[in-house]
């Protein structure tokens, strides 16, 4: 794919610069960030998760999505792998700098089992590719919800067997 625009460097250099730590939000697990740069898919995806409870923001490319991550904490992370400026990986791998306990779910029109195991190597809690099997997602963000609460309530320690839930497909 070609990066199109200006490189992540150069985002990260407009962007403001308030720690978490000083934003004084309390994340919420069922806050969900979409990132997907096709309006129907991304008014879809809302939609769904809207009508299973979920509080969604969306946002159509990377940078976008670095700036509303700067200004709101937010339990999960959904991208589309694949778009301009900023592929999904990158985009999950520049929020954990910002969010490191931020899960995270990639989908992709143009899945592969290559970028399903490159993922899965990122520390990708699920890969879906599309059309999304909507009771699969939904199934996983519970669990990974139930999980960041079980995390929070335990003051952040998990021990070392427990694995967070995760879902990838296999093609």
């Amino acid at each position: 794919m070609v990066n199109i625009g200006r490189g992540v460097e150069d985002v990260e250099d407009s962007l403001p610069r308030t720690p978490l730590s000083e934003r004084g939000k309390r994340m919420e697990e069922k806050t969900i960030l979409i990132v997907e740069d096709d309006d129907a898919c991304r008014s879809a995806m809302e939609k769904v998760l809207q009508s299973h409870n979920y509080k969604t923001f969306s946002c159509a490319s990377g940078k976008h999505a670095l700036m509303k991550l700067r200004e709101k904490l937010f339990g999960i992370l959904i991208t589309d792998y694949q778009m301009r400026g900023m592929d999904g990986l990158e985009l999950i791998k520049e929020t954990r700098k910002i969010h490191p306990g931020i899960s995270s779910i990639l989908v992709s029109g143009v899945a592969t089992e290559g970028m399903s195991v490159r993922a899965n190597e990122q520390g990708v809690n699920g890969f879906f590719p599309k059309p999304i099997e909507w009771d699969e997602l939904i199934g996983l963000l519970d669990a990974l919800t139930r999980e960041q609460r079980n995390r929070r309530g335990n003051k952040g320690i998990m021990d070392n067997d427990d694995e967070p839930p995760n879902h990838f497909k296999i093609f």
